[in-house]
């Protein structure tokens, strides 16, 4: 029963209880789930610092230490890992735990990895964003691998809040820490549309999304691949026909992204997407790119659309919705499987190559979902629902429907 309810609180947990549960759960939850995550493995946090050694040791403390034991819950002798954005890794585990912090003892020798060989620094007008726009552009370009990214002040936004700087910090280290990325993205310092004129005349590979040029894809096919390059997206209401002048002259390539009008996120996410993709594509950009490129858009709709489904459930309004071709609902990396699989004009045995994976994403999906609910409801419920059982079992049976879904979920889980 439990199985099937998603993440939604089971009908039969009054949530008074819930109140009461806290302490408790906090008190005999096991962490060690923690320790076979879907996504790679053991939890990694991060640290200015990292012990040189085996057997070294090392103090952990401020928002690490309280992610660590007080939202995972982490106790001695869990095993985790700890970076530096600068390439280093180090595993090892929790020794002890005070009110003040922790000390971490490395299991192993410190790993040193160098930075990846492409190079993308992003340039986009995103100081005028308002909500969190701004924070899911910096989240998202940190996921694809760009090297560094820059608010770019033009005439149409001149300026970028320093609050909002402290908190796009943040969010960098935040996503880092989800994509399990080892060199944090640098956020570097606004720059006027005068400064980075330099910057693209020294570059191979600059190129800027606007209204009224050639295709991204034409553009890319004439280039030579580079290891390095700029993107650079213009703010709300694009660049002015001067601004986007100057970097042409300075010698910037102007592309297009297709006929619609993009928001600044959207622009700046699609554009890099496609040169990483095209910068490790081993196959012609022709035949599989423009694929490629259309199932990031179909996930970036997506997106959009629950955003504005959302916007419409707080208003009171009846969003307009359509049927979809498909009714599985397989998150993003289900949708960017399948739309390449209905999209790209490959040979049987890629496509047949992309079903297997795509049914093995399913699968493992499905199992990794049921594993990480009954984990949750052992921890959280198993504990209160046995001191329960003695006093439902000696009714005889006068028991109601929700304390025999109670002893139905005590006895499957023995």
């Amino acid at each position: 029963m439990l199985q099937t309810l998603g993440g939604v609180i089971p009908r039969f947990v009054n949530r008074s209880w819930l109140r009461k549960l806290t302490l408790r759960a906090m008190a005999f939850s096991s962490s060690s789930d923690y320790g076979d995550q879907s996504r790679g493995g053991l939890p990694r946090f991060y640290s200015e610092t990292l012990p040189p050694s085996k057997g070294s040791v090392i103090r952990v403390q401020g928002d690490e230490f309280w992610h660590m034991t007080k939202v995972l819950r982490l106790t001695t002798n869990d095993r985790v890992q700890l970076f530096n954005g600068k390439g280093g890794l180090v595993e090892g585990c929790i020794q002890v735990i005070d009110r003040s912090g922790l000390d971490f003892v490395a299991s192993s020798d410190l790993i040193s990895i160098p930075p990846q060989n492409t190079q993308l620094h992003v340039f986009a007008g995103f100081g005028s964003l308002k909500g969190g726009r701004s924070d899911w552009l910096v989240e998202k370009c940190t996921e694809l691998g760009a090297n560094s990214v820059t608010p770019l002040l033009t005439e149409r936004s001149p300026s970028i809040s320093e609050n909002r700087v402290d908190r796009l910090e943040r969010v960098i280290l935040a996503a880092s820490k989800q994509c399990q990325r080892l060199h944090e993205m640098v956020l570097k310092d606004p720059i006027e549309i005068g400064d980075l004129l330099h910057l693209i005349a020294q570059s191979k590979l600059s190129l800027v999304a606007t209204a009224k040029a050639i295709p991204v894809l034409s553009a890319l096919t004439s280039l030579e691949k580079e290891t390095s390059g700029l993107i650079i997206v213009g703010p709300e209401g694009d660049f002015t026909e001067k601004e986007v002048s100057m970097m042409m002259e300075a010698g910037a390539t102007a592309v297009s992204l297709g006929p619609h009008r993009l928001r600044v996120e959207t622009a700046t996410i699609s554009l890099l997407a496609t040169v990483m993709l095209w910068r490790d594509e081993k196959y012609p950009m022709s035949s599989i790119g423009q694929s490629i490129l259309m199932a990031l858009t179909a996930t970036l709709n997506k997106y959009a659309s629950s955003n504005l489904q959302a916007v419409h459930r707080t208003q009171g309004k009846t969003p307009h919705t359509t049927t979809p071709s498909t009714n599985l609902e397989l998150g993003r990396r289900g949708v960017v499987l399948s739309t390449l699989i209905a999209t790209t004009q490959i040979p049987d045995s890629r496509t047949q190559l992309l079903q297997k994976y795509r049914k093995k994403s399913e699968e493992n999906k499905e199992k990794n979902d049921k594993e990480r609910l009954d984990s949750y409801y052992k921890r959280n419920y198993k504990d209160y629902f046995e001191l329960m059982e003695g006093t439902l079992k000696a009714r005889d049976g006068k028991v109601s429907d929700t304390e025999k879904d109670i002893l139905d979920w005590l006895q499957k889980n023995k």
